[in-house]
């Protein structure tokens, strides 16, 4: 390397005398990739994908009210809400997939007319019940010796 003085009178090197800018970029690299391993190490894992394992309409009750039942490979985060024109009632179970023992659907009973399912792009399924009437819809999951199970109940809107 070329050794010099600046207008100032400090002597300078030129053509990469200083290993310094490579150092600090290897440090900056290293220190990178071992926060991008270190968050993926500790991270939470991400919950278990659900499995519909079966999915029951159950006949009519005395009050008007009907329940459907669908049986999970555990608890798994849910969403019930209606719809109309035509009135339905749409379940969403996040993180699931529809398993061999939840087919076939089940036929449509009661106030429940027909039984559809999809596996969503998000990784849900939907279920959707076509109903004869505006209906309300509330649900509550259960524990269950096999899993869960997510206790859907229909009632006058």
């Amino acid at each position: 390397h070329k050794e010099g003085r600046s207008p100032a009178g400090s002597q300078f090197c030129l053509g990469g005398g200083s290993r310094a800018p490579g150092l600090i970029v290897l440090w900056l690299v290293v220190t990178v990739v071992a926060g991008l391993f270190a968050g993926a190490l500790f991270a939470a894992p991400a919950p278990a994908r659900r499995e519909v394992q079966s999915l029951r309409v159950l006949p009519p009750e005395g009050a008007g009210g009907q329940r459907i039942e669908v049986r999970l490979s555990g608890p798994a985060d849910h969403q019930v809400f209606t719809l109309a024109g035509p009135d339905r009632v749409v379940i969403d179970i996040d993180r699931a997939a529809m398993g061999r023992g939840a087919m076939p659907l089940p036929a449509g009973t009661g106030l429940v007319r027909q039984v559809r399912a999809a596996h969503r792009p998000d990784g849900s399924v939907r279920l959707v019940l076509d109903v004869a009437e505006p209906l309300r819809a509330e649900a509550r999951l259960a524990p269950d010796p096999a899993g869960a199970r997510l206790v859907v109940f229909l009632g006058a809107a």
